[in-house]
């Protein structure tokens, strides 16, 4: 019975640990460790759609550079057609978003910024996890999921950067997009003019004017959407 407990949590573990390298596989990126992730049955099972949007947006991004012709687990796909998959797929998704989110919409663009870690999809995803058509609940779970994934990010940047300060140059890649320094900056700009127009419009208001209205479509406190 031990010895079987000792092989369960050996197992449990190598999964833990490839959902981790999964979750930050853009700033490591290698042909080895896709394969190792691609070959794991559990996250298959349990991640399905999110881990079909990253292992899509793997082969699109590095089958070239990895030299593969074809999709390791489709002898009879040329890299060009899991390639021109992606990006249909990707094209359907982004594009419905924000009109019609989802918390398996998010996710799923959540995972193309796993597979990639380019900044337009973890913009989209922060879009889309405080919209006011989804239940708040949902608002509440991405957010979190935001908070953890900024933290994992942070953790796993700071410690590439020790090694190598050139690291993610050699990856063509922001350390501020991939530190969430980016997103940071952006926030607290929107804040900054959110304020500065409220107190406008109360100037506005007393002289019985017109409020203004902002010429962006979306406010951090409606981003999140939990601050009510």
């Amino acid at each position: 019975m031990n010895k079987r407990k000792g092989r369960l949590g050996v197992m449990l573990a190598r999964v833990d640990s490839l959902t981790r390298s999964m979750q930050t596989f853009c700033l490591d990126p290698g042909l080895k460790l896709f394969k190792e992730i691609s070959c794991c049955e559990t996250i298959k099972r349990r991640e399905a759609d999110d881990f079909k949007a990253w292992r899509l947006a793997c082969l699109y991004k590095y089958g070239s550079d990895w030299g593969l012709t074809h999709d390791p687990d489709d002898s009879n796909k040329s890299i060009e057609l899991a390639e021109t998959a992606f990006v249909l797929f990707e094209n359907s998704l982004c594009g419905r978003a924000i009109d019609e989110p989802s918390r398996s919409k998010s996710l799923q663009i959540l995972h193309l910024f796993f597979a990639t870690g380019e900044l337009k999809y973890i913009d989209l995803f922060y879009q889309c996890m405080g919209h006011e058509k989804l239940h708040l609940d949902t608002r509440r779970y991405l957010a979190n999921v935001y908070s953890t994934v900024k933290e994992l990010y942070r953790e796993n940047v700071a410690k590439y950067l020790a090694v190598d300060k050139d690291h993610f140059i050699k990856l063509e890649l922001s350390e501020q997009v991939l530190d969430f320094t980016y997103i940071d900056k952006a926030v607290a700009a929107a804040r900054e003019a959110k304020d500065k127009i409220a107190e406008q419009n109360k100037i506005l208001a007393s002289a019985g004017a017109r409020p203004v209205k902002p010429d962006y479509l979306q406010m951090p406190d409606k981003l999140y959407g939990i601050d009510d």
